[in-house]
């Protein structure tokens, strides 16, 4: 029974390595590939930056990105149609 379980575990220990072996191989030729694709888009990019400081809070946000509309106003400009009868 002990033998069993000690080349179970020499196994599994095996097995584990060849799968993290794998994996970081795997990582190691995405990086290539992704600094291959860094150092193209870096020579090509526009002096622009996608993020621009918010001019209420200060924080970063993106700078496609829409005003924000407060709840309660939205709720009063929809909500604020009053029909008038003469």
């Amino acid at each position: 029974m002990a033998r069993s379980f000690s080349n179970s575990k020499i196994v599994s220990t095996f097995v584990v390595d060849k799968i993290s072996i794998a994996l970081k191989s795997i990582r190691e030729e995405q990086h290539d590939v992704d600094e291959g694709s860094k150092a193209a888009t870096t020579t090509t990019s526009s002096a622009t930056t996608p993020w621009v400081p918010d001019p209420k809070t200060g924080y970063y946000r993106p700078d496609n990105r829409p005003n924000e509309i407060d709840a309660a106003q939205l709720r009063q400009m929809l909500l604020n149609h009053k029909i008038h009868q003469n």
